[in-house]
């Protein structure tokens, strides 16, 4: 079969290598595209990536996928056979605001054969805000590249008192900021690694205050600030540590980094804001709420320093990440797309 994705990405063509992510910084929704692209093309689909929608005319396909952007399902004529969003935004972002109007709505779901929701969360928001009907929906979570992953679990003992930040900043980089010297004090060994910047959507020009946020990190003692940093260097820092610090402040309507973590014998110290519950439940995800930040630093120190309560996560989590791959996505994804193209006379 032959696929077609767009991408509306200030990284342009680039992401016509499916491999860009291994080097380069990039955001989760972009980073899915690629990795989901290159598990079809492993099973022998065709595979095309445009990244402007002006020429989106020129192609066709057994089956489209637009990333994020409905506006490419929203006018004639279009790529597909089969034509499906794949939208990882909740329903307050400004991509898809405009679907609150439910004249709006209808016409753009009436084109689309499915659209892709990554959890329950996220599903039962765009139903009722963006007036999503049940029947629209393909429920299809995220996934992380499982084969690239290699874990030792006779060796989780050995990991040092280490975390990591993996996420842009106003998700929780200025909670983790004011919490990690409690952390710190509890454990003097601590270290952080903090791999956060605006740059994975390719803005190169930081905010000030986000600047300035940087600098108070940078000045935190074991902490090590490395800005945004592609997919095997932040491997690379995830399975040498016991824990993805993650006191998130913004509800996702998925979380990549947790599965990432979940995959890497790291065990998620978050919050249930949003979808992370539906991923990371055996993890400790405090309620935010009074003195959360206290219970989320104790939590921090805890896995830190106490063997048994890591590797005992540490553990399911990687037994959970089995079913966390790309592969078993496009398994999916095939599935529902032959279901499809047979409902269509003469297809």
């Amino acid at each position: 079969m032959q696929f077609l994705f767009y991408v509306n990405s200030p990284h342009g063509d680039a992401l016509k290598d499916l491999e860009w992510c291994e080097t380069h910084p990039l955001g989760g929704s972009e980073t899915a595209v690629l990795r989901l692209a290159a598990a079809l093309q492993r099973r022998g689909h065709g595979i095309e990536i445009v990244t402007d929608l002006d020429r989106l005319s020129e192609y066709h396909a057994d089956a489209f996928i637009s990333c994020r952007d409905w506006r490419a399902l929203a006018n004639a004529p279009l790529p597909g056979k089969l034509n499906y969003l794949w939208c990882q935004d909740d329903v307050d972002q400004s991509i898809v605001k405009d679907l609150a109007n439910p004249d709006l709505a209808r016409q753009l779901y009436d084109r689309c054969t499915a659209v892709v929701m990554l959890s329950t969360y996220q599903w039962q928001r765009w139903h009722v805000v963006l007036h999503l009907p049940v029947d629209k929906v393909f429920r299809c979570h995220n996934a992380v590249a499982l084969e690239r992953y290699r874990i030792d679990v006779s060796a989780l003992a050995k990991r040092p008192p280490r975390a990591y930040y993996a996420s842009v900043p106003w998700r929780g980089l200025q909670q983790l900021v004011d919490l990690w010297p409690m952390v710190k004090g509890a454990v003097p060994e601590a270290e952080l690694v903090v791999a956060s910047s605006l740059k994975v959507y390719g803005i190169q020009e930081e905010d000030p205050k986000m600047a300035a946020l940087y600098e108070q990190a940078r000045a935190l003692p074991g902490l090590v600030y490395r800005g945004s940093i592609a997919q095997r260097d932040l491997r690379e820092v995830a399975v040498t540590s016991r824990a993805l610090a993650y006191p998130c402040v913004f509800p996702e309507t998925s979380c990549i980094a947790a599965m990432e973590a979940m995959a890497a014998g790291a065990v998620v110290v978050g919050t249930t804001l949003g979808a992370l519950p539906e991923t990371a439940w055996r993890n400790p995800l405090i309620p935010v709420g009074e003195n959360w930040g206290m219970v989320w630093a104790f939590e921090l120190a805890r896995v830190l320093v106490d063997n048994d309560y890591y590797i005992d996560i540490a553990r399911q989590n990687l037994a959970l990440s089995q079913y966390n791959s790309w592969d078993n996505v496009a398994t999916r994804l095939l599935q529902r797309v032959r279901c499809d193209l047979a409902a269509i006379p003469g297809a």
